[in-house]
C-alpha cells in the first residue's frame, strides 16, 4: 500500500490504496469528537473523487454510538457518490458492537488492510468474536 499522503489534506492518517481507493487510519478513542473529524475527512476525501474508502481500525482503542453513526454516514455518501465503505482490522470490541446491532450485515468488513484493497467490494470472514468485554 501506498502511504504518501493525498494532496488536498496534510492529515498523517489519510494515504491511498490501489486503484484511487483512499485509506483512512484513525488511532485512539474514536469518540464523538475523533468520530466527526472521521466522518469529515472522509466525505473530503469522497468529495475530491476518492469514492472508494477503506477505514483500517486497527489503531482504535475505543468506539461509541457515535462511532457507529459516523461509519453510516460515511458509507451512505459514499455510496451517494457511486463510491464504497470497507473497514479492515476492525478491533474485537467494535466488531461484537457491529454484531449486536446488525450493522455487520451492513458494513463490509475485511480482516486485514491488504485483504480490504485486494477484495474491497467481497467480505471476508471475520476472526470469531471472542469473550472481550466491550
Amino acid at each position: 500500500m501506498d502511504t504518501r499522503q493525498l494532496t488536498h489534506t496534510n492529515r498523517p492518517w489519510i494515504g491511498s490504496g490501489p486503484q484511487g481507493r483512499a485509506v483512512l487510519t484513525p488511532t485512539g478513542e474514536l469518540d464523538e469528537a475523533a468520530s466527526a473529524v472521521l466522518r469529515a475527512d472522509a466525505c473530503g476525501l469522497v468529495a475530491h473523487g476518492h469514492r472508494n474508502l477503506v477505514v483500517d481500525l486497527s489503531a482504535v482503542t475505543f468506539c461509541d454510538a457515535c462511532s457507529l453513526s459516523a461509519l453510516i454516514g460515511i458509507r451512505r455518501h459514499a455510496l451517494e457518490a457511486g463510491g464504497s465503505l470497507v473497514l479492515a482490522a476492525v478491533p474485537i470490541q467494535l466488531r461484537e458492537l457491529l454484531s449486536r446491532t446488525g450493522l455487520d450485515t451492513v458494513l463490509t468488513v475485511h480482516p486485514t488492510v491488504h485483504d480490504a484493497l485486494a477484495h474491497p467490494g467481497r467480505p471476508l470472514a471475520a476472526p470469531p468474536h471472542g469473550n472481550a468485554p466491550v
